[in-house]
């Protein structure tokens, strides 16, 4: 815990010295912080793509992670991923580190309610809503794989992309 405190401090100094450190990617990020745009090079900040490690995740969770990319949606994280290691704490501390901002997002403008902003608090217990909504869909994809399985049948979306 103190080591992603500290993290989070060396980020925020990062950017004083004009050092942009990008969200965390599941299709991207590495083991370790990566720089993948140095200032110069004429493109203005330097950029660094930051450790899929993020706080709660530890190395062998993240090597799975790495290992099975790339992912297109919870569907493909629950089908390629290893049980043991990848479980709902971990999807739970993605969820946290902004990795399914996207996704984040369009559940936060179905539950507004009308409000044009939200304070803190609001955001904040909005996150957790989600990260349990996400928890539980992700269980429930691993336990139709696990009973497809004992079926032997394959698990898939019927209705594709």
């Amino acid at each position: 815990r103190k080591e992603h405190d500290k993290i989070i401090e060396y980020q925020k100094d990062a950017k004083k010295f004009g050092i942009n450190i990008l969200p965390v990617d599941l299709n991207k990020s590495d083991i370790k912080y990566r720089i993948i745009r140095k200032k110069d090079d004429g493109n203005g900040k330097t950029e660094i793509l930051p450790s899929l490690m993020v706080k709660g995740i530890g190395p062998e969770p993240a090597k799975n992670l790495i290992a099975h990319r790339p992912y297109k949606d919870l569907r493909e994280i629950s089908q390629k991923t290893d049980t043991k290691l990848v479980d709902l704490d971990v999807i739970g501390c993605l969820c946290e580190a902004g990795v399914f901002n996207k996704a984040f997002n369009s559940f936060k403008r179905q539950n507004m309610k009308g409000k044009a902003r939200l304070t803190r608090d609001q955001e904040d217990r909005l996150l957790e809503d989600f990260k349990a909504f996400w928890q539980k869909k992700f269980r429930s994809l691993r336990l139709d794989m696990k009973a497809a399985a004992k079926r032997g049948v394959e698990s898939g979306d019927i209705f594709g992309d």
